[in-house]
């Protein structure tokens, strides 16, 4: 079975730093032409599914996907022939980091100093930031069909280890 390409339902070339702007466009063009009324009832059922519910929920998942940062590189990551999903190696340091930082965020927390948590948010924030531009500065050396990518490969699946921590961090400030 092949992988899900949000890329290839919404016509978008494979890279991580995308335009926004772009995937909006192409998100909107490509559901207006699936309207029903742009279609009608026959093109309508052969755009598969439930009279072509299937193609607009692909759609509509493809966006989905390429809007968020994580998941894009996620896909991306997939699609380059990013191997072992099962691979939870962390960037060296990080889960010392982390413990620190949850037992100080949990202090803060608890006391509820309000200054202590907006530092700490901006401190995830910071951080996801700089697992953004090294995920994205990592697939901008990627080539189609480098047999060796493996290596850079492995190193994007690493980080986007660690932006999961970074994320589950946010996910518990809030």
């Amino acid at each position: 079975m092949q992988a899900f390409d949000p890329f290839a339902v919404l016509g978008l070339a494979r890279r991580y730093n995308i335009d926004l702007a772009e995937l909006e466009r192409s998100y909107l063009q490509r559901s207006a032409a699936m309207h029903p009324d742009m279609v009608g009832e026959h093109g309508w059922a052969d755009l598969g599914g439930e009279g072509g519910d299937g193609a607009i929920e692909e759609l509509n998942q493809a966006r989905q996907v390429l809007a968020d940062s994580e998941q894009r590189a996620i896909a991306l990551w997939k699609l380059w022939g990013g191997g072992g999903a099962d691979d939870k190696s962390l960037p060296p340091g990080l889960l010392v980091e982390m413990m620190e930082v949850r037992e100080e965020m949990e202090a803060a927390k608890s006391s509820g100093d309000a200054a202590a948590m907006r530092k700490w948010e901006e401190w995830a924030e910071h951080r996801r930031g700089e697992y953004q531009k090294r995920v994205g500065e990592l697939f901008a050396g990627l080539s189609p069909g480098d047999s060796s990518s493996a290596p850079v490969l492995r190193q994007i699946k690493i980080e986007l280890n660690g932006w999961r921590y970074i994320e589950r961090l946010v996910e518990q400030l809030e």
